[in-house]
């Protein structure tokens, strides 16, 4: 078995390895000849967060749920970059209803 894969080893590096060798000139003269292939448009990400109450939830617990979220939405809103808002979702996992909306579980 051992002997098996260091031939396929060396026959990966004589035959992919080195047939696959680019130089800095020659990947320069392919960006430069196709600059299209590396452009990309305006990228977005997009997160959610989701308080699903429990079928058959009291109106209380719908309610409280209802207040947590509007209370994330406030917070969410208030940050300034994504780097805080992750901050800020990280922190909020650790508590009851962060754990609840992280997991969708209560």
């Amino acid at each position: 078995m051992i002997k098996r894969s260091l031939l396929i080893e060396a026959m990966l590096k004589q035959e992919v390895d080195a047939k696959s060798v680019v130089t800095l000139a020659e990947a320069r003269s392919y960006y430069e000849k196709n600059p299209k292939s590396f452009e990309h448009g305006e990228t977005f990400s997009l997160q959610t967060i989701s308080i699903i109450p429990p079928d058959k939830a009291s109106a209380q617990v719908v309610a409280d749920a209802r207040k947590k979220a509007e209370g994330i939405l406030a917070q969410a809103k208030a940050t300034k970059n994504t780097s805080s808002l992750d901050c800020w979702r990280r922190k909020s996992r650790k508590t009851t209803f962060g754990w609840i909306w992280a997991t969708g579980k209560w």
